[in-house]
C-alpha cells in the first residue's frame, strides 16, 4: 500500500507544530505555512491525497488549484463553527479539534 500524502496548511506556526505531530501517523506530510506556498507546490506537482487546511476566505485560491489539477483529492478544512461546509471542501473540523478526530478524517477520506 502506498504512503497517503497530506498537504498540511496553516498560518500558526504552534497549531501546525501541534497538527504535524498528529498527521504523522497517518502519512507523509508537507506542511505550509501559507496558502501561496502550498498552490505553488501544487503547481510544481506535488502529489497530495488528502489536504488538511485552516479555513478563512484566503485559502479559495488554494481549494481551487487543488480541485483543478488533483482530481481525487480530499479536503479537510478547519477553523471557526460554520452553518455550512464551504463551497469544494470534503469535510469541516470544528476547532479546537481532537487528534481522534482529524486522524479519523485523513484515514477515511484518504483510503
Amino acid at each position: 500500500m502506498a504512503t497517503r500524502k497530506i498537504m498540511l496548511v496553516d498560518a500558526s506556526t504552534l497549531r501546525k507544530s501541534h497538527l504535524l505531530e498528529i498527521l504523522q501517523g497517518s502519512g507523509e506530510v508537507a506542511a505550509f505555512d501559507s496558502p501561496t506556498k502550498a498552490g505553488n507546490a501544487i503547481k510544481r506537482g506535488t502529489a497530495v491525497d488528502v489536504a488538511v487546511i485552516e479555513y478563512r476566505v484566503s485559502v479559495t485560491p488554494l481549494i481551487r488549484t487543488l480541485r483543478n489539477k488533483l482530481s481525487k483529492v480530499k479536503i479537510v478544512a478547519f477553523g471557526a463553527p460554520r452553518r455550512e461546509v464551504p463551497l469544494g471542501v470534503d469535510l469541516y473540523l470544528t476547532q479546537p479539534i481532537l487528534a481522534s478526530e482529524l486522524n479519523a478524517a485523513v484515514v477515511r477520506l484518504g483510503s
